[in-house]
């Protein structure tokens, strides 16, 4: 009497439960096509396992906040540590990660998010496993202060460009321009990147076609502003302060320059602070020359220098260090002031 063939499925159930079990059943009996057909089914089974997907996931580190009077003062701090740091006015923000690499004393830093030269405020600046961190606050929704002018374009969107356009201003009152600061630049927002920017269209840096003269077609990009409040300067009223809380990837140069189009005027920034990332305030942080005082090695004394010179801030630098500074800063290709 001749028994039936058990069904396929009762053959790959069995090898699948073998294989859970870390058995290694020999499927001689099968021809090589169903073999084949199995082992796929048996692979499968392995690298879709619990334990097998806990491996492959990437938990990052998470980085020490080193803010100014609240850090720990262990020795292997900056092998996984995030810097709040107010950046000072000329400096790129690569010039400020140049400096603390050489302060801290570390191979590996990197900053979340791009401040102009003319712009001051809060940087995130990670070290060593901390940098794999950046993206994550890279995300964050950031606040911004700053003021902008009335009645004049510029190239760049910001006086560190050349005035493109003189348009009348003084008709314009603060209730015309909050009016349309709240109505059409509130919410989500479809907004175009100004060729002075970092950004590569086919490769290429904007901002080296604007310097060649060419103006390249930009595509718009989604951003959200939750926040813009106007004031008016006191004593120029041709200058208008404002608060603004946005989206990673806004341009506030751009909001500026947009709202005097609005209006039927012009208008570029004249002064941008950044005030906060997340829930990370500039209140809370370093200035370059405190992190240097606090965490830099003092210099030796020669035989020319007195000891106070010699112990005394390395932060301070001479008049013509900080001439030479602005000059290379200014000199660097332009940088995004933009939540990236």
């Amino acid at each position: 009497m001749e028994f039936a063939r058990p069904a396929k499925r009762h053959c790959i159930g069995l090898v699948v439960a073998d294989t859970r079990a870390d058995s290694t059943a020999t499927l001689s009996t099968e021809s090589p096509k169903q073999q084949q057909q199995l082992q796929q089914t048996i692979v499968t089974v392995k690298s879709t396992t619990p334990e097998l997907q806990a491996r492959k996931s990437k938990v990052l580190p998470v980085p020490q906040l080193v803010a100014r009077g609240l850090w720990s003062h262990k020795p292997d701090i900056w092998d996984c540590a995030a810097l709040l740091v107010d950046k000072p006015q000329t400096w790129t923000s690569f010039d400020v990660c140049g400096k603390l690499k050489g302060v801290l004393k570390v191979k590996k830093i990197g900053h979340a998010g791009t401040l102009d030269p003319m712009a001051t405020g809060l940087l995130i600046i990670c070290t060593g496993r901390g940098t794999k961190s950046i993206d994550s606050f890279q995300a964050m929704h950031k606040e911004y202060s700053g003021t902008m002018k009335l009645g004049e374009a510029t190239n760049s969107y910001d006086a560190d460009g050349d005035i493109t356009e003189t348009l009348p201003w003084d008709h314009l009152t603060l209730e015309q321009l909050q009016q349309e600061a709240q109505t059409k630049f509130l919410g989500d927002l479809q907004q175009i990147p100004p060729m002075f920017s970092a950004l590569r269209v086919k490769g290429k840096r904007l901002y080296e076609s604007a310097r060649e003269g060419i103006i390249v077609e930009r595509a718009a990009r989604p951003v959200q502003v939750s926040q813009f409040d106007l004031t008016r300067d006191a004593e120029d009223p041709q200058k208008i302060h404002f608060y603004i809380a946005c989206s990673k990837g806004t341009y506030i140069r751009s909001l500026a320059h947009d709202l005097g189009q609005t209006v039927g005027s012009a208008a570029h920034l004249v002064a941008l602070r950044r005030e906060a990332i997340g829930k990370y305030n500039v209140k809370d942080a370093w200035t370059v020359d405190q992190l240097q005082a606090t965490f830099g090695a003092p210099k030796r004394a020669t035989g020319t220098e007195s000891t106070a010179s010699a112990f005394a801030s390395p932060g301070n630098a001479t008049k013509s260090d900080e001439v030479q500074q602005t000059t290379v800063a200014l000199a660097r290709s332009k940088e995004d002031t933009s939540n990236t």
